[in-house]
């Protein structure tokens, strides 16, 4: 190949992760670095064989694939904490309602109204959670098909 054909690939896998960054809402500084290693060591090795460069470009391609996937990962867990203390706050102040209920019979109807609100927070943090789970799969099952 010549080396106007390794810069069109060069191109091509430049253009390629530009998509791949734009299909993720906030990039990881992991992700950033990895690019920018990558479109140097490709503008590093211009005179190299074609064999070489296609060598380069999956191992770029890989990297960059490795990193989104952790990017998604390291989101989901941290929603998945944030849910996890929302329902352990909510689990607490339900158990407070509860207690203050027998306590104090007269403020049963506010504390049952307050604690129906808490119940209609935590199912909206859940369902809401659930979505952004379907949303990260669907970018997950996107990204995989436009790399095939």
């Amino acid at each position: 190949m010549n080396p106007s054909n390794l810069q069109q690939e060069m191109d091509a896998l430049n253009t390629r992760g530009a998509e791949l960054k734009k299909m993720i809402d906030d990039t990881h500084p992991v992700a950033r670095i990895a690019e920018e290693k990558a479109k140097k060591f490709a503008s590093d090795y211009k005179g190299v064989q074609a064999e070489e460069a296609e060598k380069i470009a999956e191992a770029s391609a890989k990297t960059e694939e490795k990193v989104r996937k952790m990017t998604a990962k390291l989101k989901a867990a941290k929603e998945e904490a944030q849910l996890t203390s929302l329902k352990r706050e909510w689990l607490v102040k339900r158990e407070k309602a509860f207690g203050d209920m027998d306590r104090a019979p007269k403020e049963n109807v506010d504390i049952s109204s307050k604690l129906i609100e808490l119940e209609r927070q935590y199912l909206n943090t859940q369902r809401h959670y659930q979505e952004l789970r379907d949303q990260l799969q669907t970018v997950n099952g996107v990204a995989d098909i436009k790399l095939e």
